[in-house]
C-alpha cells in the first residue's frame, strides 16, 4: 500500500503543478479537504483554492520543475521532500516578476 500511497501523493506536485492538470486535484484530494494555511490572499481553503494556487504558481514560474527527493509512507500518511525551481516571469502573491531563477525545498505531509 505504501508505494500506491506515495504514487498518489506524487500526483500533486508532478501532475498538478508541473503539468498543469488541475482536474487531478479532484482525483487526489477529498471533497472535504481543507487547507488550513492558504498561501494567497483570498484563496478559498478547499480544492478550488488548491487549483487557484497551482495556476498562480504556474503563471509566475512557467518553467517550473519539481523533483521528489524523498518519499516516505506509513499507512495512509505520506511525506514528500521536494526540490522546486523556476524563473519568476509573472506576478505572484502581489510580487512583481523578478526575472530571477529560484530553487526551493519543501516538505509536504499528506
Amino acid at each position: 500500500m505504501s508505494e500506491e500511497t506515495k504514487a498518489l501523493a506524487a500526483r500533486m506536485p508532478l501532475e498538478v503543478f508541473v503539468q498543469g492538470k488541475l482536474d487531478v486535484v479532484d482525483d487526489v484530494l477529498a471533497p472535504e479537504f481543507t487547507d488550513h494555511a492558504p498561501a494567497l490572499p483570498g484563496q478559498p481553503p478547499g480544492r478550488e483554492g488548491v487549483k487557484i494556487f497551482a495556476a498562480a504558481v504556474r503563471q509566475a514560474f512557467p518553467d517550473l520543475e519539481i523533483r521528489i527527493d524523498h518519499a516516505v509512507a506509513e499507512g495512509d500518511l505520506v511525506v514528500l521532500h521536494i526540490t522546486a525551481s523556476g524563473t519568476m516571469q509573472g506576478e505572484f502573491a502581489g510580487m512583481p516578476p523578478s526575472g530571477k531563477h529560484a530553487t526551493w525545498n519543501a516538505v509536504h505531509i499528506d
